[in-house]
């Protein structure tokens, strides 16, 4: 067989050898994109059934209430001079958002736990002498 002849038929080989390939990565891709799709199906499912759940529910309830706790506690800290005792979270229309147990959640809502005037401004007076 010539060189010229030979050469020509291994070009033609890898010509198909090409798209072989070619059409093998169309239909992986393909498989991907299927996959794909169907994974995110399932994720928004999941997302879905979680979200309907108790423990979801109980988790935003957990979260708000510690929340606003510690916002409460912040501006008692940061404005001496108002009285927030009177902000509290409404137990009667939120009583799923309070824990019954201490170690949870650290609610007081009586004013007797607004930090000392004097505490405070010792605190203010030597962080800004810092």
């Amino acid at each position: 067989m010539n060189t010229g002849l030979k050469h020509k038929m291994l070009l033609e080989e890898l010509k198909a050898d090409a798209v072989e390939k070619d059409t093998h990565l169309d239909h992986l891709q393909k498989r991907s994109d299927e996959f794909y799709i169907l994974l995110e199906k399932a994720k928004g499912e999941a997302i879905k059934e979680f979200r309907a759940s108790s423990k979801f529910t109980d988790l935003l309830d957990k979260n708000y209430a510690t929340s606003f706790e510690d916002f409460r506690m912040d501006a008692i800290e940061r404005f001496l001079e108002v009285d927030f005792s009177s902000i509290k979270l409404n137990i009667s229309a939120a009583s799923s958002l309070l824990q019954t147990s201490s170690k949870d959640i650290n609610i007081e809502d009586d004013a007797t736990t607004q930090p000392a005037h004097d505490d405070l401004k010792s605190k203010e007076k030597c962080s800004s002498g810092l």
